[in-house]
């Protein structure tokens, strides 16, 4: 298997820290109860990864897919009988030989209309059907996956849009999705590594939300400071040495491409 930035042991402490995390967020006070579900299953499909890596790590692999998707309420700056916006979040892992070889984050934004007025608002902002009465207005695709390396793209990218898993959006919707926003697949950019916990994150603390308190709490905060000591810690090290190599020829994207080189 090809070189990767994360072995055994950093896959363990991400995955251990990603549950802390989200376990904070499961306690933090005002979430509904939908939400708070949502957030336990997510809890329980990690503990399940971390006893299979304890057991026989190098001989693990499996992926583990964040559905249902979390959504959000966020807190509209003109109060409206009209319509509602959500922020959806949701995602799969995938482990080989015990790595981490795929870590897949999606960041939609959703629009909940009266009945009354679905038509008309979902077709001015050029919209397509999540689910009955809600509609997707924006996506946005993090990724890290290792097997891009062998077809020259980078391995940690945004795409706005992205061909969605099927286990993403619900029904015929996935290919609606994918038809909307396919022109904007390309191109991947660069970008720090992305996952559950930090996209949460960062869109809560710019996001007016009934949540938006949680960045600011200690066991929150904690959390994340463990997921970006144990997932963007080794790749901004590595990114620093290729950056600052004496007679560097290759532009940073060939970086993005094998940050494990």
């Amino acid at each position: 298997m090809p070189a990767s930035l994360y072995n055994v042991q950093s896959t363990k402490e991400y995955l251990k820290s990603l549950e802390e995390a989200l376990e904070a967020f499961a306690y933090t006070g005002g979430l509904d109860t939908r939400t708070q579900m949502t957030v336990y299953e997510w809890i329980k499909k990690l503990k399940q990864c971390n006893s299979r890596l304890q057991k026989k790590p190098e001989k693990s692999n499996f992926s583990v897919s964040f559905s249902p998707n979390l959504e959000i309420p966020v807190v509209l700056s003109k109060a409206s009988r009209y319509y509602q916006l959500y922020v959806c979040l949701g995602g799969n892992i995938e482990i080989v030989e015990g790595r981490l070889n795929r870590n897949n984050t999606v960041l939609s934004f959703l629009l909940e209309a009266h009945e009354d007025f679905t038509p008309s608002i979902a077709n001015s902002l050029h919209s397509v059907e999540y689910k009955k009465g809600k509609h997707i207005l924006r996506k946005f695709h993090f990724d890290w996956d290792e097997k891009c390396k062998s077809i020259g793209r980078p391995v940690s990218h945004l795409q706005y849009g992205g061909k969605p898993n099927s286990g993403f959006l619900p029904g015929d919707s996935s290919q609606a999705s994918y038809l909307l926003l396919s022109t904007l697949d390309n191109p991947r950019l660069e970008v720090l590594p992305q996952d559950l916990g930090i996209t949460l994150h960062r869109t809560l603390s710019e996001q007016d939300s009934k949540l938006a308190s949680l960045v600011h709490e200690n066991g929150w905060k904690k959390g994340i400071i463990k997921i970006e000591n144990t997932l963007v810690a080794p790749f901004v090290a590595n990114l620093h040495k290729y950056l600052s190599a004496t007679g560097r020829t290759h532009t940073s994207e060939f970086f993005f491409k094998d940050p494990a080189s």
